[in-house]
């Protein structure tokens, strides 16, 4: 959407003007306007369980962690056994029982990794599933903070129609006014098609708005698995508590709660393993095998063989097997670090985000609104008797707006860089339970 507190000098001070009839009929100490009563509001606890009961990606990620889990016991386990029949005749016709060569009969063999392979193979399985686990928290908590974000940018959105609804009602009565004073001598033409010509404007700004929300709606029920067109209410606000944590102690549950982090120390962990994997593959595994073969009248014979294979051909294929095992795992431990700083680095910014947005929205409120709610009510005071002009009137109602818009915005941007906090920490911030 379009940030309010970002459109231009112009655009703004014309929204000012559609803001006058609100100031000189009601209490300028009191908010402008207030968010209209949905039928059924819009309740964030609830989105966030429809969005871990259907999200697909949930769903998918969730797959994926549940086929790594299945790869385990398979990563352990023996080849399966091989079972051969043996047939042995000597001559054209059938010889068993008459020449003491022929035979017939069954062998079983079964392949035996040397020691400590399948625990070795085993063990890196376990790890790529509790990295595909660690994915899937990831995967939570960037659609549960995706969800937030949606969630308090129609909130935003919401807010600005309101304020906008309730300026169309009141702007055509500063256009009657305007028009009265002018009939009467005591205003000029240009003031009555200022307040007509800002009245269009106001209707376009508000289909604009209007075609946001339906985005943003669209977007809310992609997420949670509805028709893009599913109804739904009007957010409540919700007021996120000051967080308690300094920076440190962000960036500490940050790294031990991340499940990128965690996913990528799983991934070494995998690697580790399948360098042990690579380094054991030099020793050689066995065959086992028995048989049993009937030669009819003659005494039947009985085999038990073991086999091995032989790494002759170590530099070409096992020691390249090592290398390649170690440049992952190098690769791996990089990719650990990297994440770490991206952590640190996120943590960081966030922090800024939320202490900076912060003292903006309490400065704005505390200091600035009451000193430009004071100018206005002295230029609205001077307007009624006629010693301040109508530009006058509107210059000091434009930094009481922006401030009002400003303040809003502020809150937008602190909720938003919360929800993105919690992605990274874990830690609820919010309090998504309204």
């Amino acid at each position: 959407m379009v940030s309010l507190i970002h459109w231009p000098v112009s655009l703004r001070r014309r929204l000012v003007y559609f803001l006058i009839p609100i100031s000189l009929v009601g209490s300028v100490g009191m908010p402008v306007c207030s968010f209209g009563q949905a039928a059924e509001p819009l309740q964030l606890s609830e989105l966030i369980q429809e969005a871990l009961t259907n999200n697909p990606e949930i769903a998918a990620a969730a797959q994926a962690w549940a086929a790594a889990k299945s790869r385990i016991s398979q990563a352990g386990a023996l080849p399966d056994p091989m079972l051969s029949l043996r047939l042995q005749n000597i001559g054209p016709s059938p010889s068993i029982g008459e020449e003491e060569m022929s035979m017939a009969g069954l062998s079983v063999s079964q392949i035996v990794p040397f020691p400590g392979k399948r625990s070795l193979s085993e063990g890196a399985a376990l790890e790529e599933s509790r990295q595909m686990e660690a994915m899937l928290e990831e995967t939570r908590r960037r659609v549960l903070a995706e969800l937030k974000r949606l969630y308090f940018e129609l909130a935003l959105i919401k807010r600005s129609e309101a304020m906008v609804d309730e300026i169309q009602k009141l702007l055509k009565t500063l256009t009657e006014t305007a028009h009265a004073r002018y009939s009467v001598g005591e205003g000029i033409q240009q003031d009555v098609l200022r307040a007509q010509t800002e009245l269009t404007r106001l209707t376009d700004r508000r289909i604009r708005l209007d075609q946001e929300g339906k985005k943003v709606k669209a977007a809310i029920n992609a997420v949670i698995l509805r028709p893009p067109g599913a109804v739904l209410g009007d957010p409540i606000p919700i007021r996120s508590p000051k967080p308690v944590l300094t920076e440190d102690l962000f960036e500490s549950a940050a790294t031990a709660q991340s499940p990128m982090i965690r996913g990528s120390d799983r991934t070494v962990a995998a690697k580790e393993r399948m360098l042990q994997m690579a380094r054991r593959d030099r020793l050689p595994d066995f065959e086992l095998s028995l048989g049993y073969f009937d030669r009819g009248r003659f005494e039947s014979l009985y085999e038990a063989m073991v086999s091995m294979n032989l790494p002759l051909y170590y530099r070409s294929r096992q020691g390249a097997r090592i290398r390649e095992a170690e440049a992952d795992l190098a690769g791996a431990r990089e990719g650990l670090n990297q994440d770490r700083q991206k952590v640190r680095l996120q943590v960081s910014d966030l922090y800024r985000e939320i202490t900076t947005s912060d003292r903006l929205r309490t400065l704005i409120e505390q200091g600035l609104l009451p000193q430009a709610r004071l100018s206005f009510e002295s230029a609205k005071a001077g307007y009624e008797v006629g010693k301040v002009d109508f530009l006058t009137l509107l210059n000091n109602l434009t930094s009481l707006f922006e401030d009002e818009i400003g303040a809003e915005e502020m809150r937008f941007r602190y909720q938003r860089a919360l929800a993105e906090m919690e992605e990274l920490t874990g830690l609820d911030l919010i309090g998504s339970n309204h």
